[in-house]
């Protein structure tokens, strides 16, 4: 009798490769199958959590299971991101492409755009591709989108504070104290903020954390020395240099992310504002361009890989039917000192 669930397993696994149980689908309830197949309950619960193990079913407590893949089939994970040619994805990409070919899975990606449309496309493209399960850095309305496709979801980088599910990402608190004392030991009294991300129109965690740091080493804030923007890029980072020539330079700005480091760099250098002698820029993430920029970057570093493979991990337990509660890792940054803010030797 202990093998019987297993056969029960794998006649619902011919049904489902035969497509009387189709992928995306909900499978029959228990007490359907339980009638269909003329066993009791029990069994078909166990025969189920055998699929769900093998990750051709996910279980969805109170509601039912869902068939994610044909058996047989390789296990694939999506990857979606607003926008996938920002470096920070780019090499985010690179390390969970990296992890899936070794654990011998498939990847797919997706942009979410900028409007809660495109990010809903942008997850039913995921879903058609194969993703049984989806790492996710920043969303508008993903959450939602999660709850209907009945695929697991982690978040990697950036997270919505209301989200109940498993996050890894890092202590932004810890990076911009790092940089501010950073700052303070080379004297910098005067310090500012630049922040320009496509739709965001609210400061961010980073900005606001900085803030209370500020407060807290007595450093005064002036609000024209934080500056936020939703327009980004080239243009973006020129305005917003702008914006501090008029009202006067700090000693050194602090910047949401690399990449806008790299904008604000070239606006001051076109300024003949010599970096870091006159004014030092720090960035945000330690992306692998970081090092490379005009004036290499002082940065934060992000940890992508660790990142990449804890959130993987916590994927991977998800889609094999692991109800923990839900797992918050916060990782720990580090400094990475460049040109910069200090000449170096």
């Amino acid at each position: 009798m202990d093998l019987l669930y297993r056969e029960i397993a794998e006649k619902i696994r011919k049904k489902i490769a035969g497509g009387r149980y189709s992928v995306n689908s909900k499978l029959p309830s228990e007490a359907d199958l339980s009638g269909e197949l003329k066993v009791s309950r029990p069994t078909i619960k166990n025969a189920v959590r055998v699929l769900v193990n093998e990750g051709v079913l996910s279980c969805v407590p109170s509601v039912g299971s869902f068939i994610l893949r044909k058996p047989g089939e390789r296990i694939i994970i999506g990857y979606i991101a607003p926008d996938l040619s920002d470096p920070f994805h780019t090499d985010m990409i690179s390390c969970v492409e990296k992890l899936t070919n070794e654990k011998g899975y498939g990847l797919t990606v997706a942009a979410s755009g900028e409007t809660v449309e495109e990010e809903s496309r942008a997850v039913v493209r995921l879903v058609k591709n194969g993703a049984v399960g989806v790492l996710a850095s920043r969303s508008l309305n993903i959450a939602l989108e999660k709850s209907r496709f009945k695929i697991p979801l982690v978040w990697c980088g950036g997270i919505p504070a209301d989200s109940e599910n498993d996050r890894v990402t890092i202590d932004n608190k810890k990076g911009m104290l790092l940089l501010v004392e950073h700052l303070i030991s080379l004297g910098v009294k005067k310090i500012g903020y630049v922040e320009a991300e496509k739709k965001s129109k609210f400061m961010s965690e980073r900005g606001r954390e900085l803030k209370n740091i500020l407060a807290d080493k007595i450093i005064k804030v002036r609000d024209e020395w934080f500056v936020c923007s939703d327009v980004s890029g080239e243009e973006g980072e020129h305005n917003l240099f702008e914006r501090f020539l008029k009202n006067g330079l700090p000693e050194a700005i602090i910047c949401y992310n690399d990449l806008t480091a790299a904008g604000i760099i070239n606006a001051a250098l076109e300024n003949k504002i010599s970096v870091p002698e006159r004014l030092k820029i720090t960035g945000f993430d330690n992306i692998g361009l970081s090092r490379f920029f005009k004036v290499p970057i002082t940065t934060v570093n992000y940890k992508i890989a660790v990142i990449a493979e804890q959130a993987l991990e916590l994927l991977l337990k998800r889609i094999s039917g692991s109800r923990e509660n839900t797992v918050t890792a916060i990782i720990e940054p580090e400094l990475i000192v460049r040109q910069s803010t200090k000449l170096l030797e």
